[in-house]
């Protein structure tokens, strides 16, 4: 499966994307509570940032989610559509893809989908033709 110049970029942002936010979840977590935590009357009014990040976390998730599991979705077709690759690899991906997303996308997106020719150790060996050795 061939992909534009602009496809690659938009896949991997939104990679990017998918991998990052949760560190900014974490953030938005830490910084909310962390004023209330320190203070000295802890059943005070919550942080300005408390009330507007919560629900700013909640759509976040939620786009999170969607973007996670269309990436799934492109991702293991890509694989199908990739005959060119290494079986194992691809197999190996695939599965890391599925129960692994945080390690599989950005693997298999920089072994397949960035370069325009898959590193030679990345592709399927040629077959050979009866009769001779490997």
């Amino acid at each position: 499966m061939k992909l534009s110049r602009a496809a690659k970029v938009g896949v991997g942002l939104l990679t990017l994307f998918v991998l990052g936010i949760p560190f900014l979840i974490v953030a938005i977590v830490f910084l909310a509570l962390f004023p209330s935590m320190s203070s000295a009357d802890p059943s005070g009014p919550p942080s300005a940032l408390f009330e507007v990040g919560f629900p700013l976390m909640f759509l976040l998730i939620c786009f999170i989610s969607i973007a996670n599991y269309g990436l799934i979705a492109f991702y293991l077709a890509h694989i199908i559509k990739n005959p060119t690759g290494s079986d194992v690899l691809r197999i190996i991906l695939g599965i890391a893809i599925f129960f692994f997303p945080l390690l599989g996308m950005p693997t298999y997106f920089l072994i397949y989908v960035w370069p325009d020719t898959p590193p030679s150790w990345a592709l399927q060996p040629l077959p050979q033709p009866p009769g001779t050795a490997p």
